[in-house]
């Protein structure tokens, strides 16, 4: 395939979205556990009427933040409804030893299925050197071996950051076995935009199991987070690279993460996170664009934002709505908005509690 050029995007310009009907999140829906942070749903219906959920969590006994790096592990949880509430089945993804590119920590899943049944889960792993900071028992009044906030500069924060790559596991389904990436499927490139990490898998699988993969990456720790496009004719590789540069360029200085793409009506389209507002004027809301091709993208309307009503009639602003995803129907249409949700601080290093949602659209 030729190389395509980069498309610097348009900005929003649509004030209704496939969020405009939204009806109200289920109180006790999604995924929570009391004792691990929940992040980064996904969901897929085996059509046999069970739901499967795919997400990260990591133990509550250290901090949100900077914890999601070192100790985070992809799980499975099913439901009979698509709002849940989800019941955890197993990890799928465990720590296996730093010598494996993702051998501690594993994170971002997003599931797709193959033509043939198989099941498909792009995420991002990473691995650093040094002991996996542990949680000790109350009663063994020990220093439990968390990464203190203020210790930004630990070298496992460090290593795991720029180490996170991006990788496939496949199984006959969803209860495994689960075989993992020996090596990565996305890299970074040393002297380029994405030269500091690979992150955010956001899969769009053809009906011929070629793969359109977007993914996020910034040139070095301080640089501003940018979306890239790769395609494989075959969701086993190799992807490669059609646009050299990033796919979507702000000349307001906007940054964006957190890709989700599908295809509906002959055309791509995806929801991304607004870091800071700058784009969509709603701080980490969410924003909605298409494309023909999957490269050039204009943004089309503003997405959901952070104000969420419950199904028991209260309406709360969350600190935090990431890591966005839909529950698609048989026809390819949106029936569910997934989202991980976050409360306690605007700041990561202060949230108090994290969980999964699904609100049904429409």
């Amino acid at each position: 395939m030729s190389q395509l050029s980069p498309h610097t995007s348009t900005v929003v310009t649509a004030p209704s979205s496939l969020f405009s009907d939204m009806k109200p999140a289920p109180i006790n829906g999604g995924l929570r556990d009391k004792d691990y942070w929940i992040w980064c749903p996904t969901v897929l219906s085996d059509n046999s009427g069970t739901y499967h959920m795919f997400a990260s969590r990591w133990p509550h006994g250290c901090s949100f933040s900077p914890h999601w790096l070192t100790n985070s592990e992809v799980i499975h949880a099913t439901s009979t409804t698509p709002e849940g509430p989800y019941q955890f089945e197993q990890v799928i993804l465990p720590p296996r030893g730093n010598q494996f590119w993702d051998g501690c920590m594993t994170h971002n899943p997003t599931v797709r299925r193959a033509k043939d049944g198989t099941w498909l889960l792009f995420y991002t792993g990473t691995c650093y050197e040094g002991e996996r900071p542990t949680v000790a028992k109350p009663a063994q009044n020990q220093d439990p071996g968390c990464i203190s906030n203020e210790k930004t500069h630990d070298t496992r924060i460090i290593q795991a950051r720029k180490n996170q790559r991006i990788g496939l596991a496949t199984a006959p389904c969803p209860y495994g076995p689960w075989t993992r990436s020996e090596v990565p499927i996305v890299s970074p490139r040393p002297g380029r935009w994405d030269a500091f990490m690979a992150t955010n898998p956001a899969p769009c699988l053809m009906p011929d199991d070629s793969v359109l993969l977007i993914y996020k990456s910034a040139k070095d720790q301080l640089g501003r987070l940018h979306l890239g496009a790769l395609r494989a004719d075959h969701y086993t590789g190799p992807y490669y690279r059609v646009s050299e540069e990033p796919i979507l360029e702000f000349d307001n200085g906007g940054h964006i993460e957190d890709p989700f793409i599908w295809r509906e009506d002959g055309r791509f389209r995806m929801l991304i996170k607004d870091m800071t507002g700058s784009i969509s004027g709603c701080e980490r809301g969410g924003i909605e664009g298409e494309s023909e091709d999957g490269i050039t993208w204009q943004l089309t309307r503003r997405g959901y934002n952070r104000e969420i009503q419950w199904s028991d009639g209260s309406k709360t602003l969350q600190n935090f709505v990431e890591r966005p995803s839909l529950i698609l129907d048989t026809q390819g249409k949106p029936s569910h908005f997934c989202a991980a949700t976050a409360i306690g601080s605007d700041l990561v290093q202060g949230i108090t509690e994290s969980w999964n949602m699904v609100i049904p659209l429409g």
